[in-house]
């Protein structure tokens, strides 16, 4: 006689233990394909406009040339100031000192620094450490020799008593005398004399700016250039901008600045200048000159306020497609106090429904109202209150925001937006519209999308 099989029983464990399993390999599957939104919490900060530029000096200088040839002497040491008349140098017919007795002389005749000395020897040795390049390493000997001229090397007793000798033996020497009075320099560039109205992209080109030091004993032709004088205590660093910066700094007359290395601010007026297109920052001074009048590039920092407000990376923003709906057709029902819009049905029938506004600009002397596009529908009719004016709904404007992901999934916010730099933006705290202090957005707006979950 044959058994009868068993049927086959349905095991629940067995069932729930393999819907389990599918389920759990299927959420790694697409937690590990899917991207993930990194999120980014909304702090309060700051940031600065780019405030460091690197200037070219412009001031009322003249150069005097040399009236025959000759080996120079200077009387007055550089960087100081002469009157109408003064005897500045003279042109001999042989170098009056080798240099080793100009050494033995100064150990002799040391004397000490004056404050103005002291302040002219310190700037220069600042500014060749700042803008040290191996390109120019000739600019080492034009320091030696601005030391040197702070000590009074050049207006020692030693090279004045020889001249007094050639002069008593009758020797052919031509004296040349200062033309008005001012501050004599003893650098030649070949931007000497540049105006501000001249000034354009290719001035701040470096590898083309040439100077040269007259230094004592150098050998000169007729109508070489012996030293140059700066007439006046006005003078002007002009830099170049972007043309978001100039916008910006066009609202100031003056700032706080530090020029170069100095220790102290000085400020200047500032004015905005336009040449070929190119804008650029003029910064006035009328004092404080002298230890930049042997210099024709010098940095500038601009002090100035920084913007405050709710920091966040340029990552997070990005741009999306809204409607625009003029403000007139914008009405607040006074029953509920919620902003919405009349929309016409085909028989003209008008109904109010509550609006998700995403902001509201003003511009060009009217307001205006953005919705997103999931809000209204394309083609939609709108009327104005009490009146048959209508609107319908399909110009859009592309408007900057940032995905707010507070609740899990993502809402596209707007921001307005005060300053930025390559990193951040500083957008305004308390916004009708924006995201506030300690929300959370997504870090990179471009791996996300509206209402996609995220937690």
């Amino acid at each position: 006689m044959k058994k009868a099989r068993r049927k086959g029983t349905f095991n629940i464990g067995t069932f729930l233990f393999g819907a389990v399993l599918i389920y759990l390999l299927t959420a790694v599957i697409l937690y590990f394909t899917r991207s993930h939104i990194a999120p980014y919490e909304v702090t309060q900060g700051s940031i600065s406009l780019d405030s460091v530029y690197t200037g070219v000096i412009v001031r009322n200088e003249t150069e005097v040339t040399a009236p025959r040839g000759g080996y120079v002497c200077y009387y007055l040491e550089d960087q100081s100031k002469a009157g109408t008349g003064q005897p500045v140098c003279a042109l001999t017919g042989k170098v009056l000192a080798d240099r080793m007795a100009e050494e033995t002389a100064r150990k002799k005749k040391k004397k000490k620094l004056t404050a103005a000395q002291e302040a002219v020897m310190l700037a220069s040795i600042q500014e060749y450490v700042t803008s040290y390049s191996s390109s120019r390493y000739t600019r080492l000997y034009d320091l030696h020799h601005e030391i040197d001229n702070a000590y009074g090397a050049s207006s020692s007793d030693y090279l004045t008593g020889q001249l007094d000798e050639l002069v008593k033996s009758g020797a052919d020497i031509g004296f040349i005398e200062a033309p008005s009075d001012g501050l004599i320099v003893y650098t030649i560039d070949n931007l000497d004399g540049l105006r501000a109205e001249d000034v354009e992209a290719a001035t701040f080109d470096q590898k083309k700016y040439k100077e040269r030091v007259i230094r004592q004993g150098t050998k000169l032709e007729k109508d070489d250039q012996v030293f140059k004088i700066i007439s006046d205590e006005t003078w002007s660093i002009l830099f170049p901008l972007s043309d978001k910066n100039a916008e910006k700094l066009g609202k100031m007359k003056q700032v706080e600045t530090r020029i170069g290395n100095m220790q102290s601010t000085v400020w200047g007026d500032l004015s905005i200048v336009e040449s070929s297109g190119d804008h650029f920052g003029q910064l006035t001074y009328h004092s404080d000159m002298l230890p930049f009048s042997g210099q024709r590039f010098v940095t500038v920092e601009l002090i100035l306020q920084n913007d405050t407000g709710l920091k966040i990376p340029r990552s997070s923003v990005t741009k999306r497609d809204m409607y625009e709906i003029p403000g007139e057709f914008v009405n607040v029902d006074p029953n509920t106090g919620s902003t919405g819009v009349q929309i016409l049905d085909e028989a003209g029938n008008r109904t109010f429904t509550d609006l998700s506004i995403f902001c509201h600009v003003q511009k060009d002397k009217s307001d205006y109202y953005y919705v997103k596009p999931q809000v209204l529908e394309k083609g939609t009719i709108i009327g104005k209150d009490n009146s048959k004016k209508t609107f319908r709904v399909g110009k859009t404007a592309a408007m900057e925001g940032v995905y707010n992901i507070n609740k899990g999934y993502a809402s596209f916010q707007h921001i307005d937006t005060i300053s930025s730099n390559k990193q951040y933006y500083i957008i305004e705290e308390n916004s009708d519209y924006g995201p506030s202090v300690y929300d959370h957005i997504a870090l990179n707006a471009s791996r996300i999308e509206e209402n996609r979950v995220v937690h």
